[in-house]
């Protein structure tokens, strides 16, 4: 990639959120089936479908966050509510017992939800653009 992508805000927040975000996806890929697996069941076929809980919970996800930039005003509130909430389900994983099934797969569903929608990757773009613009005169060009 050419350095000078580097110098422009925007690319650089683009590049870095969906970074995390496909973080959090690949390690959930792979180390859900292995959680369920584990801990609650040995038949692939609950495997399986608990597993399409990941898919799921950001398909939820995109078709809400697409929906709300397009209907729900202030896209830097959805990104810090949903930021919030996607940390908080996914941190609550951590500290369920091993009776929980039901409680794993619904803050599974939540933190996919919360952590994949799209106002988190839309956000980044307006909010750069704000810190970008904040101290000059003239309006900033549509992105």
């Amino acid at each position: 990639m050419p350095p000078r992508l580097f110098k422009k805000l925007e690319f650089v927040a683009i590049v870095m959120v969906a970074t995390i975000g496909a973080a959090v996806y690949y390690a959930l890929t792979v180390l859900w089936p292995t959680i369920l697996g584990t801990l609650y069941t040995t038949d692939s076929k609950k495997i399986g479908w608990a597993s399409s809980v990941v898919g799921g919970g950001i398909l939820l996800g995109q078709i809400f966050g697409g929906f709300a930039l397009s209907y729900l005003p202030k896209v830097k509130w959805q990104l810090v509510i949903l930021s919030t909430l996607g940390t908080a389900f996914l941190a609550g994983e951590a500290g369920l017992q091993i009776d929980a099934y039901a409680t794993f797969i619904t803050l599974g569903v939540l933190a996919t939800f919360g952590t994949f929608s799209p106002p988190s990757y839309f956000a980044s773009v307006f909010l750069t653009n704000a810190q970008s613009s904040a101290g000059s005169t003239t309006s900033p060009s549509p992105a």
